[in-house]
């Protein structure tokens, strides 16, 4: 029987420290490590663990709202979808039940360049007994903030583990569409059948995300092997290569099935999504060190184009 492989870290102490050669090591590893999984873990990156406690603080806050506060916020009333999305709106996995969480989304709401699909005005919780709506959009913004800068660290390191210059995004990601989403897991009942997921099995559908989880755990991760548990590793994200990936690179990096089974015994699982992707008229190709050898490259495709194919397969119902 095969065995589970094991979550890899990417350690980035070094490289911060400046060490001359680990930068290099760092892009090797990405390099490495994202042929089969697609999935790693980020440890040492730079963001204060203030910052990152306070975001799942105040994501715990906000969903402990009273259920009208929420619903005043409700995603599908603007155009770009922003807001709070209810319980077993989305089926992420096709012919599952609808997944059981809730979430709260915010994003770009402006550029400077071609207006975009995905360009409005974000949705703020107001003021309330026992909740601070100004201090939760400031904390949710500067998290944004901090969410574009690594994003982009990030997407030039891999740039460069595909031989391509380290700027090769820089053009796609001026003005990226950086959607984060705070997202809540009830507790999963034990009598509750085993095909009822926090959120079904799926890939993500961008260029890369960034998930900051609370220690409850419940991320799985498909292998040949079964299903491999991304259990929480204190201040560290788990970055995930999504599906505009794989057209870029023609096939050669991974973006992996991976699916929410909140199990922890009376537990409510937090979480916060940042989907971090090229501005929505950008258009994804196959990288020039990627093309294939034989046969025809991934047809090039926008952003906007392939996100509102993927919006109306999940909310279909």
């Amino acid at each position: 029987m095969a065995r589970l492989p094991s979550l890899p870290i990417i350690d980035m102490a070094a490289y911060r420290a400046g060490d001359p050669e680990a930068r290099a090591a760092v892009v090797a590893e990405i390099a490495a490590k994202s042929r089969a999984l697609g999935f790693f873990y980020l440890t040492h990156h730079g963001l204060p663990d203030a910052l990152l406690a306070g975001q799942l603080a105040w994501a715990k806050q906000f969903f402990a709202l009273p259920t009208p506060d929420k619903v005043a916020l409700d995603f599908r009333k603007p155009a770009v979808r922003r807001g709070y999305e209810p319980f077993a709106l989305q089926t992420l996995q096709a012919g599952a039940q609808p997944d059981q969480k809730e979430a709260f989304s915010f994003g770009s709401e402006a550029s400077d360049g071609e207006p975009s699909p995905f360009e409005g005005p974000n949705q703020w919780p107001a003021d309330r007994p026992g909740f601070d709506g100004a201090g939760f959009r400031a904390q949710m913004e500067a998290y944004q903030a901090a969410m574009i800068g690594l994003g982009r660290e990030i997407c030039g390191l891999i740039a460069a583990s595909l031989g391509l210059p380290d700027d090769y995004f820089a053009a796609a990601l001026a003005a990226p569409s950086a959607d984060v989403r705070l997202l809540h897991y009830p507790p999963r009942e034990a009598d509750q059948g085993a095909g009822l997921l926090g959120a079904g099995a799926h890939t993500d559908w961008g260029l890369i995300t960034l998930l900051l989880q609370d220690d409850c755990g419940g991320l799985e991760i498909e292998t040949p092997a079964g299903w491999l548990k991304a259990d929480p590793i204190p201040g560290a994200f788990i970055v995930n290569l999504g599906d505009m990936v794989v057209r870029l690179t023609a096939g050669r990096y991974a973006s992996n099935v991976h699916r929410v089974l909140n199990t922890a015994s009376g537990r409510d699982r937090y979480s916060v999504a940042t989907f971090f992707n090229p501005s929505a008229h950008h258009v994804v190709a196959c990288a020039p060190t990627c093309r294939p050898e034989r046969g025809v490259p991934p047809e090039p495709i926008t952003f906007a184009d392939h996100i509102h194919d993927m919006v109306r397969r999940t909310y279909a119902a």
